[in-house]
């Protein structure tokens, strides 16, 4: 459409120029897009017109019931109306000039309306149309169960429970924050201190079989006798460099630190790759909110 040398208009096949398919982007415009526009404007119009019905002093199953009632009436009353009411202008000049009935008029026409509906759901219900019995109690179940909505006792109670723990204090913990004190949220601070491996796992699995499983998962492979024979500090050495390099590679990454660079022994905490490391990071942040805590 874009490359097209004339203007398309979507509405208008005759645009579209000889050898163009549109249709595609005519449904995802008209069966997806455009709806919403006019969905939106009808559900925030119910919703007052619901809070005026409210306001009678009626519960919330017999206010939905009647403000769905009163919504079809209403809305096909008065377009039906405004209609009627022009077609009986003469005077075309004067046509657009024609507002809704009221007074008198509007009460006659309103009860006219209402029963004309009444002797619809007659019918329907006499012939059983749509599966009448069924779609009311199929309705009726939608409106008075708990399952699919809300009371306003529930919404005041959940209420009451979110602005009680937005005004409580909450203590961040060390694992939240950097050796300079920013604080880092929880979807950026997932990062494991090295020195948990050793002194903060309890297991199991064995610090052995993560710091095994990270390497793996970076691509370091060690057989069974090599890593037996391996100490504990030459292990962990392998990762804070794979991670060091990590650190320079990684888009936003640095390894310097106070405009210093950093050495393999200065890494003391890694961005966990594997999923045994991952599954640790709870534990690990208990565990540094324990080490501060003491």
């Amino acid at each position: 459409m874009a490359l097209a040398d004339e203007p398309v208009d979507i509405l208008d096949k005759a645009s579209w120029g000889e050898g163009n398919d549109f249709t595609l982007l005519y449904k995802a415009v008209t069966e997806r897009i455009l709806i919403h526009t006019a969905h939106n404007q009808g559900v925030e119009s119910y919703v007052l017109a619901a809070a005026k019905v409210r306001s009678t002093g009626v519960g919330e199953t017999r206010a939905s019931y009647r403000i769905i009632i009163e919504s079809y009436l209403t809305r096909r009353f008065n377009i039906e109306a405004l209609a009627a009411k022009r077609d009986k202008q003469t005077d075309e000049s004067k046509k657009d000039k024609v507002q809704r009935p009221k007074d008198k008029e509007r009460c006659v026409g309103f009860g006219n309306k209402v029963d004309e509906l009444t002797a619809t759901l007659d019918k329907m219900k006499a012939r059983n149309e749509n599966k009448y019995d069924e779609m009311f109690k199929s309705i009726h179940t939608d409106l008075t169960s708990k399952d699919n909505k809300i009371s306003k006792d529930m919404q005041d109670k959940k209420l009451n429970e979110y602005t009680a723990a937005a005004q409580a204090e909450r203590r961040v913990v060390a694992g939240e924050t950097t050796k300079e004190g920013v604080l880092v949220t929880p979807a950026v601070g997932k990062t494991i201190k090295t020195s948990f491996l050793r002194a903060g796992m309890k297991g199991p699995p064995s610090h052995d079989s993560v710091l095994r499983a990270e390497l793996r998962a970076r691509d370091k492979e060690f057989d069974d006798k090599t890593w037996k024979k391996m100490a504990w500090k030459k292990k962990i050495s392998e990762l804070k460099e794979l991670e060091l390099r990590s650190m320079a590679t990684k888009e936003g990454g640095t390894t310097k630190t106070n405009g210093t660079a950093m050495q393999v022994k200065d890494v003391t905490e890694v961005d966990p790759v594997s999923n045994e490391l991952k599954a640790l990071l709870g534990d690990h942040n208990q565990w540094l909110s324990d080490k501060r805590n003491k």
